[in-house]
């Protein structure tokens, strides 16, 4: 299903030439380094002219994890600078999570530098399971580049994965179609048309994309187009058995590699009886909808410590519980389900605009 079309050779300053290739609208480089003494290694890449938007990616093989540590730019201005942000309480991309595959979509935020033609620095860091760095390890790196003219609509295509035995119970299959209806719903606020497509998959044990599975998710990344979202649903998350879902990265990669899902419980969603009713029907779009919208690059807008907020400036902060649920309690992104002793649990609904223009920056969003 990824149909790819290689066009080139570019040559920045990399060990390896980029193989360049085109799909869905996308202009996508490949290459391969390895870290150097310091564990670090440095990707020149090719930004071509007409595209604003890059999301890159680069992966190691386990038990090594990755992880962006800047990026610059052809006039040498550091845009991005992991420990800048690692030093304060506003989240702003996952890339500083070392990970099989660590993720940065460029530009993040509103008043970021602009992204234009010439060759760009992106400085990656690998280390060990003891955080040490660790050089002589292979990296992939790709970059995949959009043209967006519009950053207020879009569409996104998303493949559900009906993992294991959850395609044999007519009852969550039931709910798996009614819950993507109210989920179209949810992303009318974003304006972006959801395109879905359902598939099948013979894994019946999977952990979820940051700590395990790496094959199987890999496996299943492979079978469908770069520009599309996978969402795999299982019974229950096998290292996190009460997890209602998971995305692979905030932002999520694209293309084949072991964080490229979102994986969902359709036991957990479904309540202590495994059955669903239509509240749980909408958490489950409520699910479907809050870990895409962070697979697109959104975070909470506070973190259950309350102190940690993402970096917009249209969700306020708030520092304790009670004012963090009087603020947030109905938003789309608040980190859990709101419900009372009776169980009703409150719709979560609500996304701000600048959550949607960051959610559109996704490279994925066409």
């Amino acid at each position: 299903m990824r149909h790819l079309t290689p066009l080139l050779l570019l040559c920045a300053c990399t060990s390896q030439p980029w193989v360049v290739s085109e799909s869905d609208g996308l202009i996508r480089l490949d290459t391969t380094d390895t870290s150097g003494r310091t564990g670090f290694v440095t990707f020149d890449i090719p930004v071509p002219a007409g595209r604003n938007q890059m999301l890159f990616a680069a992966s190691v093989e386990y038990p090594e994890r990755a992880f962006v540590r800047s990026l610059e730019s052809p006039d040498g201005e550091i845009v991005y600078d992991s420990e800048v942000i690692y030093a304060g309480v506003h989240t702003v991309t996952g890339a500083i999570a070392p990970r099989s595959t660590t993720t940065l979509n460029y530009p993040i935020l509103e008043d970021d530098t602009e992204l234009y033609a010439g060759t760009w620095h992106a400085r990656v860091g690998v280390i060990e399971l003891n955080n040490n760095y660790i050089k002589g390890i292979g990296v992939s790196a790709r970059a995949l580049f959009k043209d967006d003219s519009s950053d207020t609509s879009g569409t996104l295509a998303v493949n559900i994965f009906y993992a294991g035995q959850t395609r044999q119970d007519p009852d969550w299959v039931a709910a798996t179609e009614a819950a993507v209806e109210t989920w179209h719903t949810l992303y009318e606020p974003l304006n972006i048309d959801l395109q879905i497509e359902y598939f099948d998959s013979d894994e019946t044990a999977l952990r979820s994309p940051t700590s395990g599975s790496r094959e199987e998710y890999e496996g299943i990344s492979a079978q469908t187009p770069d520009r599309s979202i996978n969402v795999v649903l299982i019974e229950a998350i096998e290292d996190d058995p009460g997890l209602y879902g998971i995305a692979g990265g905030i932002p999520g990669p694209l293309g084949s590699s072991s964080n490229s899902a979102i994986i969902v419980s359709m036991s957990v969603n479904a309540g202590p009886d495994g059955v669903y009713d239509d509240q749980e029907v909408r958490l489950l779009a409520e699910t479907f909808a809050h870990e895409t919208t962070h697979f697109l690059g959104v975070f909470h807008p506070v973190e259950g410590g309350w102190e940690a907020w993402d970096s917009l400036d249209d969700t306020p902060e708030c520092s304790t519980q009670i004012a963090c649920l009087s603020a947030f309690s109905d938003a789309m992104m608040f980190p859990y389900p709101i419900c009372d002793t009776a169980g009703v649990c409150e719709p979560q609904t609500v996304i701000t605009d600048e959550q949607v223009l960051l959610a559109h920056r996704h490279v994925g969003v066409d």
